[in-house]
């Protein structure tokens, strides 16, 4: 499983893929941005378009677990990124509903791939509340088999079930929270902690509200941990020149659209971060 983890998933060999990551921003000699998010950011936010705003050889670099939220963006970053040299001058994270409120954190993942050692403490603090619990974080930190069975389930369900990829997509799509509680009941420790870790670094940060096909709140509590820590805060929730036709997947933008968001991110951050830059003029 170890040696076949990354063909059974590409998204794994993603989540892998967050040490080459921090060695490429570690070794980047200009100015380097991160983009932080999940799919909603791999389709709507294009790095070349990005790295071509700038004038002084922008390095982007993109990390954007499917199905991932602030929870896991994180531990992820405080374990990959969080590190002398590594620590990208600008960030962006991309987030659509839900995604930046607290959930109770699954051990397997987070035991496989998001927790570092020194976060263990954190995670056993918040998240362990029994012996099933903490067994099921340390197998999957040493046993891959126990980590990927719910990313071969889907593969099995998919062959012997009919239209059950149509039906997961569905589900996907419905408005939900991670802990079963309102969206206002829910906090923002984490994404407070991410921002707080960017910012210690001298990272600066924007948070981009991405356009989806419903129209989805943003709270002031989130708005207001965002100002806290020193982010930017960029609401595309209603981006003119996106339309409903620009979700074919009614969940993530065609290119088409990802190219008018691209485009206004840098409509904003460009003033902030990249004054002397002429794109657009």
């Amino acid at each position: 499983m170890r040696a076949a983890e990354e063909r059974l998933s590409a998204d794994i060999a993603h989540i892998r893929s967050g040490d080459a990551i921090s060695d490429r921003l570690h070794g980047s000699t200009g100015p380097s941005l991160l983009l932080l998010g999940n799919s909603l950011t791999r389709e709507g936010i294009i790095p070349d378009l990005l790295a071509a705003a700038n004038q002084q050889d922008l390095k982007v670099e993109a990390y954007h677990p499917d199905g991932s939220s602030v929870n896991e963006w994180a531990y992820a970053y405080r374990r990959y990124f969080d590190r002398p040299g590594s620590a990208p001058d600008y960030l962006i994270i991309g987030a659509g509903r839900s995604h930046l409120f607290d959930g109770e954190l699954p051990p397997d993942d987070f035991g496989a791939y998001y927790c570092s050692w020194n976060d263990l403490p954190r995670y056993f603090a918040r998240h362990v509340h029994d012996p099933d619990d903490a067994a099921g974080f340390l197998l999957s930190r040493i046993s891959t088999a126990y980590t990927s069975r719910h990313r071969i389930q889907p593969r099995v369900f998919t062959a012997i079930i009919p239209h059950y990829q149509d039906m997961l997509r569905e589900l996907q799509t419905q408005p939900r929270s991670i802990t079963g509680q309102e969206e206002g009941e829910l906090g923002h420790r984490n994404l407070a902690e991410l921002l707080g870790a960017a910012r210690a670094a001298g990272t600066r940060v924007a948070v981009v509200a991405i356009p989806m096909p419903e129209p989805y709140p943003l709270p002031g509590s989130t708005v207001q941990v965002i100002a806290d820590g020193g982010a930017a805060l960029i609401d595309a929730r209603n981006l003119a020149g996106i339309e409903v036709s620009n979700f074919p997947d009614s969940y993530h933008l065609d290119a088409a659209g990802a190219g008018v968001l691209t485009e206004y991110v840098i409509s904003q951050v460009q003033p902030l971060w990249w004054p002397d830059s002429t794109h657009g003029n």
